[in-house]
């Protein structure tokens, strides 16, 4: 439901089919997306994606490495089986939570006398992601959030190439899962020493 929008506007150039990872993929799809799954990938579905890749197959991965919980104010690593996938491959998405000073907000609740109160308060794990690479794939993208994003590295060696994408602000920290978020933290400079950290790539 959440990516009807997607599925409309791709239908008009592309045919889009649910495809199922149990057998071979067959030879009539070009490219397949990988958008936040939830569940662990059993070794067969890895092994036809490593097949389907081999045979010049196109992979769109959107994973979550880490899973926040508002409600329990925790946050944990979210493994799927595909962050061990990548690791051969030379990628490693990162099992931490990316933190940026220009973020999303929360809503909290304050109680003031008789009144409730619902306050926005930024929150640093809702980075804003405003920089890209000059991409195809980012062109002409100006500002998105990413919820618990993780940071991508590049580990691999010369036989592949790696082009980042996107990126964190210029104010960016990254804290290894758990953690436990606490909303009325004040948060300073010292709270993000890092810049420009990769959050997506294109790996070939």
């Amino acid at each position: 439901n959440d990516l009807a929008q997607a599925y409309q506007t791709l239908g008009i150039l592309y045919s889009i089919e649910t495809v199922q990872l149990d057998n071979p993929v067959p030879d009539r799809f070009k490219a397949i997306a990988i958008i936040a799954p939830k569940d662990s990938f059993p070794p067969n579905h890895l092994a036809n994606l490593d097949d389907f890749v081999q045979k010049g197959g196109k992979l769109l991965l959107a994973v979550n490495a880490v899973n926040g919980d508002l409600q329990t104010a925790q946050g944990a690593a979210s493994p799927t089986g595909i962050e061990g996938w990548l690791q051969p491959k030379g990628l490693e998405v990162e099992p931490s939570f990316l933190v940026a000073a220009q973020c999303g907000s929360v809503t909290v609740q304050q109680q003031q006398g008789f009144f409730t109160m619902q306050t926005p308060v930024q929150f640093p794990y809702l980075p804003l992601i405003n920089t890209f690479a000059d991409h195809p794939i980012s062109k002409g993208l100006e500002q998105v959030i990413m919820p618990f994003a993780s940071p991508v590295r590049f580990l691999g060696d010369s036989s592949k190439v790696f082009t980042p994408i996107a990126f964190s602000s210029t104010q960016a920290g990254i804290q290894r899962a758990p953690v436990m978020f606490d909303i009325q933290k004040q948060w300073n400079a010292n709270d993000f020493p890092l810049n420009n950290v990769i959050v997506g790539g294109v790996l070939e």
